[in-house]
């Protein structure tokens, strides 16, 4: 439609013409068709209506039919001797028959609850040997329907009373006809006695009573918004039967009546529209013969002044319009191709003066280049502005503008030199002595290519190529665009030289190619307003090398050189890609670090540098030592701004030479003790090891099903002979970051195995002892072998030891501890996620590793009762991890209340100071005495079970919230 639009009525004259003919046609048919439906409509609804009172008039026939064969069925059967009990009567006629002497006045179907109670009028009818029907309602759901018949002459006459079927009587619904509905009803009452259809209650009430005993009445009704028809008949019962009249209701919808009409309609519409096509076409071709021609030079005049030169018109006329059409289209290409050519230079132009990136430009100048010359593919060889034996060259194709092939190569002095004596532009093939990065647009379709040098101010810059499919000598025209585009793209790769030295001059160090001040201030500046958007912290190291002075005046200043560009290289050694390195001149650097967490990160990477800078210098053969000295301050603690941070830095800088040198020192106070204590605690914690000094507390785990214990956690704890009992919150960080924790945590395990088999042989009667494992254990290879080798040592079994993984440590390097913990289940050894729902992807890694039991965190537990969340969090993980077959503890029960609502919810084992704080071996052995969980270990028993179970004595058993352990507060000590 729009092209039509486009192509015949865009002119005004050409509408009022089209819009005449359109409806000078469909006026008229609008008429006829108005007329001819509404007839059509009457004509089918009539002739429906007579169809619906022939079928209430032939089904109210049938059914009195039935009647007479049901009366005459009894009689002649009762003439022929039936057995009096009813036996031998037709059974698919009547629900029933009974036989009664006619001296009773009431009468009871088989299985009604009701009587039918006979009038003196339908008494005496009876005598005379008519039959009588009666329509007896009950609370079943179909009504009784009772026809009593006379049999025998009168000195002997009895009746025979018959429950005629309902199925019988109103007969067999597929014969019905298709789309009717039949219901009756008592023309008294005007209520139904069989209606399995929509019964029009409102519509048979109001119509005329007495007019409907004549003839069939007809009435329009809605049935929930459908519109239905319906035909009455009256069925006549007085004189045949003795009863009421009926009224036979014939009901069908109304779009049945009127499905006819579609076939009028298929034939009607086709024919309006082909007329309606006829006119249309005969309008159109009207227009186009007069009006078409002017209305297309009309809209090419109009794109020709909005700048759209590549409209034509198309015209195939040999009359004055194609001869105007031919001289417009002429001109306008003429000048479409001035004007292109004006607006490619613009953008090129465009293009440099908005990028002073290279990489950035040349896409575009190619892109442009590609709508300016008809070529199959245009390329651009750059010389790189350090090493012009460098090169590199973008292809680009123009079915495929946006993607640009980038090839990097060198080329040779000779190469060089032809480019640069070839002032003016040559055809070159694939035989051509041309460099290779050039005719790298000699790929596919492309059999030549014109070569022109880029040239600015008598540098060679690079080569511009346009291909083809083979070499066609280029127009005057031709030739001035492709100078210009070289002129311009010498511009820009001149101008982006200069701008990339002038840039390195004043942002990098000329010695080291490390950033300047003036570039490190502007780093430093950005990351502060990084970390004020994201509340984080960096730091600022200031690094000074020692007795650099005494290399300059001994060695030389070349010497000194070699020793600033080695120690730059040692410092890149030393961070992350997102840190920064700096020299702010003579020996002094600096490194930024971003995105801190902890004083710990610092304290890493200051020791990296100290160590690197502590190495020798190799100079001139000579090995000289220097060292440094460090300063470092911290955002936003030691200065809001990048000149505060330097100055601070440079500050404790001197305050570290001062202290002696060779050694780092924070600007804050605070942070300097931070660092010496966590260096200190290092250093101790390697001396704990030797010493003996870490020792095993024991948390018990009771079973809430039996009240007994039946496990306990192993919880490390240090005695410093100084410090007293140090708290693993401040010790097991440093031991992790300093890798200590692996040789801790393998005496953690070894100790348990060794207590486990000491509690055996004393009796201890617990199923399980567990140890909490750091994920740099499981990182090892070799972790499951010492397990196994410390469980062989002391001979336990492997299902007796636990090992306990916090869940939020495991996140990182997830293939490794899936591994370590398949072997470790291998084992037999128990597994246990600990801290679980304080994790990542706590679901996932309940459904992914070999968990056996699941450790609700205490931050849960806590909560209860008051909390409903931690109620709902706890219920939901107790179904989750028994669904998955995983026992579940909670750890942190230091309440009664607690206690109960935990075993409630189906919680399989507590632990928690209401049982009792962790407390050492001996501790807890005399606990176990106390709740009676140790038995005697007799000289003749096994003092290595392979299960040990507890003691018999069901009064021992904890109770509830343990109330019968006495004294627990002594338990609580340490």
């Amino acid at each position: 439609m729009i092209g039509l639009y486009r192509a015949f009525l865009a002119s005004r004259v050409a509408r009022r013409v089209f819009a005449l003919f359109v409806a000078s046609a469909l006026v008229p048919l609008g008429l006829m068709a108005l007329l001819s439906m509404t007839y059509v409509r009457d004509t089918l609804i009539e002739q429906g209506q007579q169809r619906l009172a022939g079928n209430a008039k032939a089904y109210g026939t049938a059914v009195f039919g039935r009647l007479l064969d049901a009366a005459d069925r009894i009689q002649h059967e009762g003439a022929w001797g039936a057995a009096p009990t009813g036996e031998g009567y037709s059974p698919q006629l009547f629900r029933s028959i009974t036989f009664v002497p006619t001296s009773v006045r009431s009468i009871r179907l088989p299985g009604r609850a009701s009587d039918i109670v006979l009038t003196g009028e339908e008494h005496a009818s009876l005598d005379l040997g008519r039959p009588l029907l009666r329509l007896e309602a009950s609370s079943d759901t179909d009504p009784a329907m009772a026809l009593i018949v006379p049999l025998g002459p009168s000195e002997s006459r009895r009746w025979a009373v018959a429950e005629i079927k309902g199925d019988y009587l109103w007969g067999d619904r597929t014969w019905w006809p298709l789309g009717v509905e039949f219901c009756v009803a008592d023309e008294t009452s005007r209520l139904p006695i069989y209606c399995p259809g929509v019964w029009p209650r409102d519509a048979v009430r109001r119509s005329a009573g007495e007019a409907t005993r004549w003839a069939a009445e007809s009435i329009a009704w809605n049935d929930a918004g459908t519109p239905m028809r319906s035909a009455l008949w009256p069925q006549l019962l007085k004189a045949e039967f003795g009863a009421g009249d009926w009224l036979v209701v014939a009901t069908q919808p109304e779009a049945d009546l009127l499905k006819p009409a579609a076939a009028f309609r298929s034939m009607f519409v086709p024919a309006a529209a082909f007329a309606l096509l006829v006119v249309i076409w005969l309008s159109l071709r009207l227009i186009r013969s007069t009006l078409a021609p002017l209305e297309s030079l009309t809209q090419a005049t109009r794109r020709v002044i909005a700048h759209d030169f590549d409209s034509r018109v198309e015209t195939t006329r040999d009359d004055e319009f194609g001869e105007l059409a031919r001289a417009f289209n002429s001109m306008t290409g003429r000048i479409g191709q001035q004007f292109k050519t004006l607006n490619t230079m613009a953008e090129i132009d465009r293009a440099i003066l908005s990028s002073r990136d290279v990489e950035h430009v040349v896409p575009t100048v190619l892109r442009h280049m590609c709508a300016l010359i008809p070529a199959n593919a245009v390329g651009v060889m750059l010389l790189d502005h350090d090493n012009r034996l460098l090169a590199r060259a973008s292809v680009v194709r123009p079915a495929r503008p946006d993607d640009v092939t980038t090839v990097r190569g060198a080329i040779t002095g000779d190469d060089y030199r032809k480019l640069r004596s070839a002032t003016a532009g040559e055809w070159i093939t694939a035989a051509s002595q041309y460099p290779k990065l050039v005719k790298t647009v000699l790929a596919g379709d492309v059999g030549a290519a014109y070569a022109y040098p880029i040239l600015w101010r008598e540098t060679l810059c690079g080569v511009v190529a346009f291909g083809f499919a083979e070499a066609i000598p280029f127009t005057t025209e031709e030739q001035t665009q492709v100078q210009e585009a070289a002129a311009r793209l010498g511009v820009a790769i001149s101008s982006a030289w200069r701008d990339a030295q002038l840039y390195k001059q004043a942002h990098y160090d000329a010695l080291t190619g490390l950033p300047n001040r003036l570039l490190l201030v502007d780093r430093l500046s950005q990351e502060i307003a990084r970390c004020q958007r994201e509340s984080t912290r960096c730091a600022l190291l200031f690094i000074d090398l020692d007795h650099f002075k005494r290399v300059n005046d001994t060695q030389g200043h070349s010497s000194g050189d070699a020793v600033l560009v080695e120690t730059a290289r040692r410092l890149a050694q030393c961070v992350r890609a997102a840190d920064t390195i700096a020299r702010l001149g003579g020996d002094e650097f600096t490194i930024t670090f971003t995105q801190l967490s902890n004083a710990g990160e610092v304290h890493r990477g200051v020791k990296e540098v100290l160590a690197a800078l502590s190495q020798p210098f190799d100079i001139d053969g000579q090995q000289t030592y220097l060292g440094a000295s460090i300063g470092i301050a911290v955002f936003p603690e030691d200065g809001k701004t990048a000149a505060d941070l330097l100055k601070s830095a440079d500050t404790a800088m001197y305050r570290a030479k001062a202290s002696g040198r060779g050694q780092a020192m924070f600007f804050e106070e605070r942070m300097n003790h931070e660092v010496r204590e966590r260096v200190l605690l290092e250093r101790e914690l390697h001396a704990a090891l030797d010493n003996d000094e870490f020792t095993l507390c024991y948390q018990p785990q009771m079973d809430l099903r039996t009240g007994r214990i039946v496990g306990a956690e192993a919880l490390l704890r240090w005695r410093h002979p100084t410090r007293g009992l140090v708290s693993p919150s401040r010790f097991v960080p440093v031991a992790e970051e300093s890798g200590l924790i692996e040789h801790i945590g393998r005496w953690v395990i070894r100790d348990v195995c060794r207590q486990s088999r000491a509690f055996q042989a004393r009796g201890i009667a617990l199923e399980r002892l567990s140890a909490n494992v750091s994920v740099r254990q499981l990182y090892k290879p070799d972790f499951a072998q010492h397990v196994q080798a410390s469980m062989r040592e002391f001979d336990i079994v492997p299902a007796s030891l636990e090992l306990e993984v916090t869940e939020s440590l495991i996140a990182d390097r997830v293939v490794e501890v899936r591994g370590a913990l398949d072997e470790l289940k291998a084992l037999g050894v128990s597994i246990a996620l600990d801290d679980f729902g304080t994790g990542f992807a706590s679901l996932a890694y309940l459904m992914e590793f070999p968990v056996d039991v699941v450790k609700i965190d205490r931050t849960f537990v806590s909560g209860l009762p008051a909390g409903e969340h931690s109620l709902a969090i706890i219920t939901a993980m107790i179904a989750m991890s028994h669904a998955l077959g995983k026992k579940v503890v909670a750890e942190g029960v230091e309440t009664d209340i607690q206690l109960t609502l935990l075993r409630n919810l189906g919680c399989d084992y507590v632990q928690g100071h209401l049982l009792s704080k962790p407390i050492p071996a001996e501790e807890f052995e005399q606990f176990m005495l106390v709740a009676g969980h140790r038995r005697e270990v007799r000289a003749t028993d096994d003092p290595m079970p392979s299960v040990l179970q507890p003691a018999a004595d069901a009064g021992n058993v904890l109770r509830p919230f343990g109330r019968d352990i006495p004294d627990r507060r002594k338990w609580h000590r340490g």
